[in-house]
């Protein structure tokens, strides 16, 4: 196109000032007119107003023709009237009023005697940052030029009005459709339902099937979807985020979503439910995860009490202290119960407190980290030495004043010795005792739970030989019945160790009681003369081969012969008289 038009900048420093009273009373009218468009902005759409608006505008000035260009990848008009006296324009214009924000007059353009303004806006808002109005007449001049401008100040506030009046419409009515969204929240019973959901909600809101919602760890560089948006993590103990993706060709009406008012309502919203989902899923699968994978071995009433009363003791989180002799599986209960509440390995924290000297800042940094779901255990608490008793205690009453009485973190203490007669002698603090004592388990000697002893030999036996890859052998009826007899001094850790021993002795497909206690040297067998006898006959013999071989491993001393059996002396001497059991110089050896 040949510039045939004259060229005019305006001066940068002229104040947009009308040149007569009439021109004044004009703006005073479109300020009217336009402010009672706004009030339509309800019913009528952005496009629609801004229409009128430059209708108003048109029939103001006297001109035949008004246009908004927009940049985007080219100059394009985005909305107009009087088009046919819309002729293109050369870019150049456009471009070079933006660089030097100065009102350009054309004369002689479209026409001789034709005159046309093209004026930049400065406005605060994005969408104004590259917008040029158009103004085109017959009679248009430069004279017009304070008049035009003052105008186009006007029209870029109400521009502005129309622009933040439209977004709060718009985010009104995105508000109103998300809190219908949050009713089918509210519904979902786990996290890839409310996942699901919330996948279907925005792409019926956005228009688009290529769009996912997805709970995610890690940022994958290989997937080609673009990330929309990404949540914080969804809890303080998580690295889990949701992400909004979508394929990258797609746009649609992604530009018209005000990203942080959606952001803001997830956050608010969608992300604390997914949490309490995640929570709850948490404490499902604590359940089960600890049943599944070292579950609470024994059929005893203590176990079986245990087991019952766990949900309770979890949920009350009051301080625990589980005392029991040595080796009865206070640990292994502590354990149970700690993984129940949290179902990770990862917020159990375990101390010796015979060595919490050395770990104390460790102790005291898992203590006041207000983790949710923190279980500090503290085995053979009966050990801790004085000083640290009143540390413990200092600590507590801290958090008691900081928290109002609601801890941390769950303790789990262990002893071996009965704490209240510790008090009793001066040896254990008494405000900490009651303090860790709040709930309270007594789990009682192996031998005083038979119920547990068969299932415990099971599952270490099947543990064991899975260990190292050997075929799993079976316990013999002898093998079965010598370990019901037996007292388990050592408790469970001594059957452990018994079962242990196996893995290295040549035991085949079948496990007898010989197997079992090598050192007592019990008979592998009962003799023959027994094979045809009864149950009764059978089991009094087997009975005389068991002390026999306790009173071998006691050199013949019968005293301790009876410790092994766990019987007192006098029983001891009573059983072998039942039993017709006669000992060369049985007493030779008492001590």
């Amino acid at each position: 196109m040949a510039k045939r038009a004259k060229i005019h900048w305006s001066n940068s420093s002229m104040e947009p000032v009308p040149s007569d009273m009439a021109d004044a009373a004009m703006l005073l009218e479109l300020n009217r007119e336009w402010t009672e468009l706004l009030s339509e902005l309800v019913d009528r759409s952005y496009t629609e107003l801004l229409h009128e608006c430059l209708t108003i505008l048109q029939r103001h000035l006297g001109v035949q023709a008004v246009g908004l260009y927009d940049f985007d990848k080219e100059w394009k008009l985005i909305e107009g009237v009087g088009g046919r006296s819309l002729v293109p324009l050369m870019e150049d214009y456009f471009e070079d009023v933006l660089e030097r924000n100065q009102t350009l007059y054309l004369a002689d353009e479209p026409a001789l005697g034709w005159g046309q303004f093209l004026l930049p806006f400065t406005s605060e808002e994005d969408r104004l940052d590259s917008v040029v109005l158009r103004l085109v007449g017959r009679k248009l001049d430069l004279e017009e030029l304070p008049t035009v401008e003052a105008v186009r100040d006007l029209f870029s506030g109400f521009l502005q009005l129309l622009i933040r009046n439209q977004q709060k419409h718009k985010q009104l009515l995105n508000r109103l459709q998300w809190e219908m969204f949050t009713q089918d929240w509210k519904k979902a019973s786990g996290i890839s339902q409310i996942l699901n959901l919330l996948t279907v909600q925005l792409q019926e809101f956005m228009k688009s099937s290529q769009l996912q919602v997805e709970l995610s760890t890690l940022i994958d560089p290989s997937d080609q979807r673009k990330v929309l948006w990404r949540s914080a993590p969804v809890s303080e103990q998580s690295s889990l985020h949701i992400e909004i993706r979508c394929t990258a060709s797609m746009d649609g009406n992604l530009k018209e979503i005000d990203w942080n008012e959606l952001s803001e309502f997830l956050n608010t919203h969608f992300l604390p439910r997914v949490n309490e989902l995640r929570q709850s899923d948490l404490r499902h699968a604590a359940l089960q995860w600890k049943q599944s994978q070292s579950p609470l071995i024994g059929n005893s009433d203590p176990i079986s009490l245990i087991r019952k009363e766990a949900h309770q003791l979890i949920q009350g989180r009051f301080p625990l202290l589980i005392s029991g002799s040595r080796g009865v599986g206070k640990r292994e209960a502590a354990l149970y119960l700690a993984r129940m509440r949290v179902g990770s390995q990862d917020l159990i924290a375990e101390f010796n407190a015979g060595a919490l000297q050395q770990n104390w800042a460790v102790f005291s940094e898992i203590f006041n980290s207000r983790i949710v779901g923190q279980t500090i255990l503290l085995r053979n608490i009966d050990c801790l030495p004085q000083n640290l008793q009143e540390q413990i205690l200092k600590t507590l009453r801290r958090s008691d004043e900081e928290s109002q009485s609601k801890l941390p973190c769950w303790i789990i203490s262990t002893s071996t010795t009965d704490l209240h007669q510790a008090v009793q002698a001066g040896e254990f603090h008494k405000e900490l005792y009651r303090r860790i004592s709040l709930s309270a388990l007594q789990i009682p000697a192996l031998h005083q739970r038979p119920g547990d002893i068969l299932p415990l030999a099971e599952h270490f036996l099947k543990e064991v030989f899975k260990g190292i890859g050997k075929k799993i052998p079976e316990f013999s009826a002898d093998a079965r019945e010598l370990m019901q007899l037996y007292r388990w001094p050592g408790n469970v850790t001594e059957l452990k160790s018994v079962i242990q021993r196996l893995t290295w002795q040549r035991v085949g497909s079948v496990v007898a009681s010989a197997d079992l206690f090598v050192d007592l040297q019990v008979p592998q067998k009962l003799n023959s003369e027994t094979e045809d006898a009864t149950l009764a006959d059978a089991t009094l013999d087997f009975q005389r081969a068991y002390i026999r071989a306790a009173i071998s491993k006691a050199d013949g001393n019968m005293t301790e012969a009876a410790k092994l059996l766990g019987l007192h002396r006098t029983n001891f001497y009573r059983k072998m008289h039942q039993l017709k059991i006669i000992e060369a110089d049985e007493t030779s050896h008492d001590d």
